[in-house]
């Protein structure tokens, strides 16, 4: 089995480069504050896990901008993919309710493997 980019990091790394993806998607970049708004966390816990994704080549960090590297950024496309596959199907083979399935999605998105997506691939 071929490990994925999002197969080699961490759920928390991961969760880290979803709210960077979405913050930069909509704003251009991510600032601390915003980080730990979306997450739930203090400032100093976003300062502290900001340094290891930039130690890991995840995030750049311009003064106070922080943006995803192209390999993040493929990470955050792989999760957006998974997140799509699970929710089409909840929603078709489940007959879940669409905002049921995008919740759920959204937190499977991290703990199934990409095998495991691979397989809801075949059965669409």
């Amino acid at each position: 089995m071929r490990l994925t980019q999002t197969d080699r990091v961490t759920l928390k790394q991961e969760m880290y480069i979803e709210v960077i993806h979405e913050l930069e998607r909509d704003h251009g970049h991510a600032h601390v504050s915003e980080i730990a708004r979306s997450l739930g966390v203090s400032k100093p816990s976003v300062v502290q896990m900001l340094g290891r994704l930039e130690e890991a080549g995840l995030i750049k960090r311009d003064h106070k901008d922080i943006t995803l590297t192209r390999g993040s950024r493929k990470i955050a496309g792989e999760l957006g993919d998974r997140q799509a596959v699970l929710h089409e199907f909840m929603v078709t083979h489940l007959g879940m309710d669409a905002r049921q399935a995008e919740h759920e999605a959204c937190r499977l998105e991290h703990v199934v493997s990409s095998a495991f997506v691979a397989g809801l691939r075949k059965l669409r």
